[in-house]
Parts: structure tokens; C-alpha cells; sequence
């Protein structure tokens, strides 16, 4: 008897594990139609290229959520110089304040081989009618030509703790070629 009850208990916790786990999301490399960068990005999600004589693009989005919870992202391979220090902070400063955009959080670091400069900015969509955050990661390597600029742009406050870790670990996929 006491079998059977630990039987049932033990089944009926399985069957509530499985049904509240997280979505796995598998991640595939995906690489710029000029061979310039890679970046990982998960299965099933849509996935939009784009190239022109100065850039090679990267969009990419899972379209199965709502308007509220999107997440768009997108890694651009620009061919201009820039040079990652404070001076290009406040460019970036000037150029966010003469869109009417709010910047915030601006943070100088290294993420794997690119010097980076993060910074958030806030805004309002007015054909959805909703505010939206963009966060840019300006991405720079030394004794390499142009730079490569990942934005992730949200229609929500914070990031769940899924998305937040989702972000990173494509951020961290991106790779110079």
C-alpha cells in the first residue's frame, strides 16, 4: 500500500515538472550573407538577411510572441571605423538627444576578443503605441576594419529570466570572421 501512494506521488510530481518546464530553445550558427561575422540564434525563430556595399545584417526574432513581449535583435557588421573610449560616448550622447530618445547605462567592457560600449535607450512606438527599450553592444576589434553593433530591442520593461539568459548567451556566440 505504502508502494502504491509513493508510486502515485512520485508520478504525479514528474508529470508536474514536466509540464512546467522551461521551452528549450536550441541554438544554430548562423553566418552574414558576406561571411563577416557568426551569431547563434535559436531553431524556428524568423531570421532576415540583409547586405549593402558598407554593411551585412542580421535580424532576428521569434514571431510567435505577442506585440508586448517581442524581442527583436540584430548584429550589423558596418565598415566605418570607431574607436571605443569616451569621446564615442558622447557622440552617442549627442546623437540619442537630438532623436528626442532617452539614453541610459552607458558601460565600457570586453566581452570575449571585442572592446565594447553598452548603453539602453528608451522610446515610444507610435504605430503599436507602446514604449520599447533598445539596448546597443558597439563592438570593436582591434586591427580589424569596421565594427559589428548588436542591438536588442524589447517592448517591455525587463526581461524574463529565460530572455535575459537567451540574450547573453547569443551575445556571447557573436564571433569576427
Amino acid at each position: 500500500m505504502t508502494y502504491r501512494i509513493l508510486t502515485g506521488l512520485l508520478i504525479g510530481l514528474l508529470i508536474l515538472s514536466c509540464n512546467h518546464s522551461e521551452k528549450k530553445l536550441f541554438l544554430n550558427k548562423q553566418i552574414d550573407l558576406k561571411n563577416y561575422f557568426s551569431v547563434n540564434i535559436p531553431d524556428n525563430w524568423s531570421i532576415e538577411n540583409d547586405t549593402t556595399n558598407f554593411l551585412s545584417a542580421i535580424f532576428f526574432s521569434d514571431t510567435s510572441k505577442t506585440i508586448q513581449n517581442t524581442i527583436v535583435y540584430n548584429v550589423i557588421c558596418d565598415s566605418a571605423e570607431i574607436h571605443i573610449n569616451e569621446h564615442f560616448a558622447l557622440m552617442m550622447d549627442t546623437i540619442t538627444l537630438n532623436y528626442g530618445l532617452e539614453k541610459r547605462n552607458g558601460i565600457f567592457s570586453n566581452i570575449n576578443e571585442f572592446q565594447t560600449y553598452q548603453f539602453d535607450i528608451s522610446g515610444f512606438d507610435p504605430l503599436n503605441e507602446i514604449g520599447y527599450i533598445e539596448t546597443h553592444h558597439y563592438m570593436k576589434i582591434r586591427n580589424k576594419k569596421g565594427h559589428l553593433t548588436f542591438t536588442v530591442r524589447r517592448n517591455k520593461l525587463e526581461l524574463t529570466k529565460q530572455d535575459s539568459i537567451l540574450t547573453k548567451n547569443i551575445l556571447n556566440s557573436i564571433t569576427r570572421n
